[in-house]
């Protein structure tokens, strides 16, 4: 194996220790992050002044041609010029083109202006010229028997050609990169996967109210693969009529993802049919219908009414965290109401509560993973946590009394995020409805909630 820089282009012999020292280096590289750019441009870094002065990744797209997706330098002058050469299509005639054909290495001992003419456009060869390559070993990335790419290490001209041990030794790097770049596209493909999938359990988009602000905050508690069990929802129900849904699904991954559809479409299909019970019992019999399913989940469903004589919001609770209403003076006290689980019984017990809503009111609902984010406790190496709690939750409602229902939302999030030092142990989710200011008040004698209704058990 050669070491081969501007500075110092003599040859030497490694022994086989060394080479393994290498390779044990570079899988620390490549093994170091999923992010699919991560890996790649690790790659180009790992045989810089091992093998050559340059490197380049190309890799074949899914319409099959071979195009440049990385590259580094030793000189940092010269790496500009391969960020240009970025997503720049190598041809098929071309001797790299040949070599992910065939799945065998290549070593030229210069590069002339043919085998540029051979590979690629006017505009390209201007830059790869700049770069001053001279020998030049390609070597295939193949995985489980496709060949994805080629790694291209190139020296400076003058250097002395690539012997068989410099190949046999980048053939085996590039083996363990073909492995590292395959898991990342794998891992790469499979987030926005999961990505797509929970983007599509939460409503594109929230509706617009007459006279009322809404706002929701989703935040995973990592980037994983794994889709969380956190919703929300808002829809329309008839004329001046809105639902409005938070929950939480046990679990993560597909089990939960869909728990979390039957919920949220049951939910809206037997709003526009029955009361707020009836809701919560279609829900929880749907779950109970599932097949192989012992999840249960959380719900608060909401109705809100736009009347001639202002805004009212019913809650029914079921299990979940109660939300908090927020006075326009800053005021802030619960919406007391408690139920029992969904997915779990036959029959369901909720909790049920009706309040007015007058001008610059706010209520807020979230997930437990807000009030459960965690930080080690101030006092004391026992590695006890104190949690955000509900009266983090308070104290941040409370200074942002006056917000916009967005602002408020996001306020929350931040906080529990802040508070967590940016480490979620679960998903989180934030709705906030906000009566406007200039809005009719439905109490004008201050807007205190009417008494709750008694529990109700719906029967199955």
């Amino acid at each position: 194996m050669m070491t081969r820089t501007g500075a110092s282009p003599d040859a030497f012999e490694h022994d086989q220790e060394s080479g393994l020292a290498f390779l044990a280096q570079a899988g620390r590289v490549l093994g170091a992050s999923l992010d699919y750019r991560r890996t790649l441009q690790g790659l180009t870094e790992v045989g810089l002044g091992v093998f050559g002065d340059a490197c380049l990744v190309g890799l074949v797209d899914d319409a099959g041609r071979l195009r440049i997706v990385a590259g580094a330098h030793l000189d940092r002058a010269k790496r500009p010029i391969l960020d240009a050469l970025r997503d720049v299509t190598i041809t098929h005639c071309s001797e790299t083109a040949a070599v992910v054909r065939s799945g065998r290495s290549r070593v030229l001992p210069a590069i002339n202006e043919g085998r540029l003419r051979a590979a690629l456009d006017c505009e390209a060869m201007a830059l790869i010229r700049k770069l001053e390559l001279g020998p030049t070993m390609i070597v295939p990335l193949v995985v489980r028997g496709q060949r994805i790419g080629v790694l291209i290490f190139s020296a400076p001209p003058g250097s002395q050609p690539y012997e068989p041990t410099d190949v046999a030794l980048a053939e085996e790097l590039a083996r363990r990169a073909a492995a590292a770049v395959a898991n990342a596209r794998a891992f790469a493909h499979t987030s926005d996967v999961a990505h797509t999938l929970q983007q599509t359990l939460l409503p594109p988009r929230l509706p617009l109210i007459p006279g009322i602000e809404l706002a929701a905050r989703y935040q995973p508690a990592s980037l994983d693969l794994e889709v969380g069990g956190d919703f929300y929802d808002a829809f329309r129900i008839g004329d001046d009529h809105w639902g409005l849904l938070i929950g939480d699904v046990a679990g993560k991954g597909p089990a939960a993802a869909a728990m979390t559809a039957v919920v949220r479409y049951t939910a809206r299909a037997a709003a526009r049919f029955g009361s707020r019970v009836d809701v919560a019992a279609a829900v929880n019999d749907a779950l109970l219908e599932m097949e192989d399913s012992e999840g249960f989940c959380t719900m608060i469903y909401a109705e809100l009414r736009l009347g001639p004589g202002g805004v009212v919001l019913s809650v029914v609770n079921c299990g979940h965290p109660v939300p908090l209403l927020v006075r326009s003076d800053g005021a802030v006290r619960e919406l007391d109401c408690q139920g029992s689980l969904l997915g779990q019984f036959g029959e369901v017990a909720v909790g049920s509560l009706t309040v007015a809503l007058g001008p610059g009111d706010t209520v807020v609902f979230v997930t437990d993973g807000v009030l459960e984010a965690r930080a080690p406790r101030a006092q004391g190496n026992d590695g006890s946590v104190e949690l955000f709690d509900q009266d983090g939750l308070v104290n941040v409602l409370s200074a942002g009394a006056v917000e916009s229902a967005a602002r408020l939302a996001s306020r929350v999030q931040q906080a529990a995020l802040a508070f967590s030092g940016f480490h979620l142990g679960d998903d989180l989710a934030t709705l906030v409805v906000r009566v406007r200011k200039g809005s009719k008040s439905a109490d004008p004698s201050g807007g205190r909630p009417v008494q709750p209704d008694e529990w109700v058990t719906a029967d199955r």
